[in-house]
Order: structure tokens, then C-alpha cells, then sequence
């Protein structure tokens, strides 16, 4: 079998919700599959600063495409990094901070920033005024947006000139124009010398969509959105239960 590229969401795919590292089941196919020569890679939503230490650290994860597709590192080293334009954070944060009660995460390289208050949610630094990104967090670079509450017109008409928006049924990220986790998967792909065709995808949510349509073999989780599994290639187990480690020992017979 040709050397294939793994790629892997992490929220309702490799770690069940509150879950700080994958199940045993999970770990040890994806131990299997790099020492049987296959290539492991992270493609979150979640910025680098999200992203778990027991993922950064883990043995078997030769990469992170973070910010949906806005950041890769590649075996400890950045290849590439989208940031969020310092006028367009000025104008989200205008926009965030106009209507009371609005909660929005700014998502960044080593960290996570957020304008109000989640509920149930540890608080975070907070932005609180247009400004700040020039000022006080004028060295901190973000790379996605997160917005914990339905999409109106009003976002839709500030925010998409300037950024691309993934919507949920009751939120929504925006992430620098031309970044999604499938062009991350391409350039990932061509920055290890890897077919495209011999890339496995393995998601759950509506932002794995670019990605499990730009790869070889699409895989969709057993508990994933409707729409994703219509456009998987075939459908696994459910995130938790070692529904990562089904795919794998089935494509790549591990």
C-alpha cells in the first residue's frame, strides 16, 4: 500500500465532547498506521492555541492545520499562518460589541481572547473595545473567529467582504478569505509529497465539508451532521468508541 496522509477533526471525531485526549482504541490504530509508514495530521477548526497539549505532544501527529486551515505546522515547524487583518479584527469587534449580550471568541496563534461571556465556560481575557487589537493585544495574531450565536444579516453584510464564514445551525467561525480545511489539506498534501488521491479525511461537522471533498477517501463519523455523511465516501463508528481506529484498520489494514 502507497504511503497515505491521515487527516483528523477534532471535536466529535478524535475526542468525544470535554475530553482532553483520544480513546485508547483511537491512540494505538493511529500508533499503528505511522509505524506501518502512514502520515498523521490534525485538521481543526480550533486554532493552535486550542489545541490540546496531549495532541501537540502526541507521538503519533506529524502535523496541525489549525484555524480551519489557516495554520499549518508541520513536525514542530510553521509552514504557513493566515492571520485576521488588524482592520477587519477592529471592524469585528465594532460589530461584536454593538449589541449587548454578544458573545464572540477570538481564536489566536497561543491563545484565546473572547468578547463576553459564555455561559458554564471558564471567562477569558476580554476585548472591549475596537481598539484593542492596535493596542493592548497589538502582538497577539488571530486566525479565526468564533461566534456562539446565530448568524444575522447584519453579521453577513459586515463580515463577509472581509472573511469566510462557516455556518452552524446556532453559530458560526469566520477565518481569513481562501482558508478552509480542504485548501489546508492540498497544500499539506503538497508539502509532504503526497497525492492528493492518497489522502484519507475523517470528520464530523459541516467545516470538514472542503476537506473530506478535496481528499482520496472521505470518511464520515457515525455521529456526524447528515450532510457529512452524504458526502463521505463511507461512514465509521461513532467519536468515543473508536470509530477513528474502524476507518483506519479497514482503509489501511492495520
Amino acid at each position: 500500500m502507497s504511503k497515505k496522509a491521515v487527516f483528523l477533526d477534532i471535536d466529535g471525531t478524535l475526542l468525544p465532547r470535554g475530553a482532553e485526549g483520544p480513546v485508547a482504541k483511537d491512540a494505538q490504530a493511529l500508533r499503528r498506521a505511522v509505524a506501518a509508514g502512514h502520515i498523521i495530521l490534525i485538521n481543526t477548526g480550533r486554532s493552535f492555541g486550542f489545541v490540546p497539549p496531549s495532541l501537540k505532544q502526541a507521538d503519533y501527529i506529524s502535523g496541525i492545520l489549525a484555524g480551519c486551515g489557516a495554520h499549518l505546522i508541520l513536525n514542530g515547524e510553521t509552514i504557513f499562518c493566515r492571520r485576521v487583518d488588524r482592520s477587519d479584527l477592529r471592524t469585528a469587534c465594532r460589530l461584536m460589541l454593538s449589541t449587548p449580550g454578544r458573545h464572540c471568541y477570538f481564536e489566536c496563534e497561543n491563545g484565546m481572547l473572547e468578547i463576553g461571556a459564555f455561559p458554564g465556560r471558564k471567562s477569558l481575557v476580554k476585548v472591549t473595545h475596537e481598539d484593542d487589537f492596535e493596542t493592548v493585544f497589538k502582538d497577539i495574531n488571530v486566525t479565526k473567529l468564533t461566534v456562539t450565536s446565530p448568524i444575522t444579516e447584519e453579521d453577513r453584510a459586515v463580515l463577509e467582504p472581509m472573511l469566510d464564514l462557516v455556518v452552524w445551525r446556532d453559530w458560526y467561525e469566520a477565518v481569513p478569505k481562501g482558508c478552509n480545511k480542504g485548501s489546508g489539506l492540498l497544500t499539506a498534501c503538497e508539502m509532504l509529497g503526497i497525492a492528493p488521491e492518497d489522502s484519507i479525511a475523517i470528520g464530523d461537522g459541516v467545516n470538514d465539508l472542503d476537506m473530506l471533498r478535496c481528499a482520496g477517501t472521505a470518511v464520515a463519523m457515525g455521529n456526524a451532521e447528515p450532510e457529512v455523511k452524504e458526502a463521505a465516501d463511507m461512514v465509521t463508528g461513532i467519536c468515543g468508541e473508536g470509530g477513528v481506529a474502524d476507518a483506519l484498520e479497514k482503509l489501511l489494514g492495520i
